[in-house]
């Protein structure tokens, strides 16, 4: 859409921030259009109006899980408490919405290594870091369902991050906020993490989430003190036809309303195995450091099929302004 040129990123000419229309209606003739809209008033929206009660009841319950489970005092008791109790009750919610089958893989290694038996991603711990892009609200839901995490935030000064539960997590990716203050070097939450049993950290280096088409600019949080031996790198992708989960911007509630009126959603999980992830010189300066954290993020992109481009989180705050100043304007075509 022309009038929201403007954002796009220079280096790729994708657009990172605009809601991706339906693929059904793009090229089709008023016929097929016709039989699209028809369908989704007559099978969508019963779908959606016997799955909505029950929705907001599971998020609610969730995010008060969560929320009351962390003050649980002793960690070896609340850690698998939590892990179990988060498991069942987001697994309950994205089956809800549609993801009744969640293809969680390994991307093929470009070293021969062999591929860890298991379960995809199992190893992963307390003080252990997982680096991911961040397409959609989803994205939470899954990840506490299968780690339980500790959330973060990357502060206004893009070094730091802000440790927060899945409630505040999911607040700042439907607001797209950004904190200014209570910032920590991610070394240390994850010597707290671990200490704590708290489970993995999660960081979304970008900072703000996307609609998946490019990997837009990261934020400089990696620091020299962290133990690059518990980095672990995943992608999530979602393929469909009629309506994308990616959540870029727009309204939460309507976003709920649709994802829930579609049949089936799908969901793809991609971890790069720990052997592929290149490892940085004992002693790197930070700027090594930098350079290290850059070809993770390379190698995200690659795991999702994207490319990289170099416009930034502060870029989508300046085109949210204009988005819903004429969000009555915008129509998906």
């Amino acid at each position: 859409m022309e009038k929201f040129v403007k954002w796009a990123d220079e280096h790729t000419g994708i657009h990172p921030f605009l809601p991706l229309p339906s693929k059904a209606t793009k090229d089709a003739n008023i016929v097929m259009k016709s039989f699209f809209y028809i369908k989704w008033f007559l099978l969508g929206s019963i779908l959606a109006a016997v799955r909505l009660p029950f929705v907001p009841l599971v998020w609610v319950l969730l995010l008060a899980l969560d929320t009351g489970l962390r003050f649980v005092p002793m960690g070896f008791v609340r850690r698998p408490l939590q892990r179990l109790i988060e498991s069942v009750v987001a697994r309950l919610l994205l089956f809800l919405q549609g993801f009744f089958w969640i293809d969680a893989q390994y991307v093929p290694s470009k070293r021969r290594n062999p591929t860890p038996s298991g379960l995809v991603g199992g190893s992963i711990g307390s003080g252990h870091l997982i680096i991911a892009n961040n397409v959609s609200y989803v994205d939470l839901l899954y990840l506490a369902f299968r780690y339980a995490p500790q959330f973060t935030l990357i502060d206004s000064s893009g070094s730091k991050v802000v440790p927060v539960n899945l409630h505040e997590a999911l607040k700042a990716l439907v607001s797209n906020e950004i904190p200014t203050s209570g910032g920590v070097n991610l070394s240390e939450l994850l010597k707290k993490s671990e200490s704590g049993n708290l489970g993995p950290v999660v960081v979304f280096p970008e900072g703000i989430t996307t609609n998946g088409r490019v990997l837009i600019g990261c934020q400089p949080i990696i620091d020299s003190a962290i133990d690059k031996s518990r980095v672990h790198v995943l992608s999530f992708s979602y393929d469909f036809n009629e309506f994308s989960p990616s959540f870029p911007a727009g309204n939460f509630l309507t976003h709920v309303w649709f994802l829930c009126g579609q049949i089936s959603n799908k969901l793809t999980v991609k971890h790069i195995i720990d052997a592929d992830l290149p490892a940085p010189e004992a002693g790197a300066d930070s700027a090594a450091v930098q350079t290290w954290a850059e070809q993770l993020y390379s190698m995200l992109a690659s795991a999702t099929s994207i490319q990289r481009g170099k416009v930034n989180r502060t870029v989508k705050i300046d085109f949210l302004k204009y988005f819903y100043e004429h969000k009555k304007q915008y129509k998906t075509k």
